[in-house]
């Protein structure tokens, strides 16, 4: 009786690794588990009725842009022209 999951898979053998050796049989009787400990799922639950945690600190962080370099900002009063090369009459510098 094949368990669902344990079945075996035509691989190519020259790619075949240990783990797929171990994991292509089902398990015996001595690798599974004896008993099972459940774990509590209180904190679960309470992330669930209240959501997750979420910072509304006020955010200083400047936000540099990748286009012109990492000491340049892109602002609003020149937002067409920030880069050199998007100069339709020629270079900015």
């Amino acid at each position: 009786m094949w368990r669902r999951g344990y079945r075996p898979k035509s691989d190519n053998p020259r790619y075949r690794t240990t783990n797929q050796t171990y994991g292509n049989r089902p398990p015996t009787v001595h690798e599974m588990p004896k008993n099972f400990n459940a774990m509590s799922t209180k904190f679960s639950e309470k992330a669930l009725k209240c959501g997750m945690y979420r910072n509304h600190g006020f955010n200083t962080f400047l936000e540099k842009s990748y286009v012109t370099g990492t000491d340049n900002l892109i602002t609003d009063a020149d937002r067409l022209n920030f880069h050199r090369s998007y100069k339709i009459m020629g270079p900015s510098d």
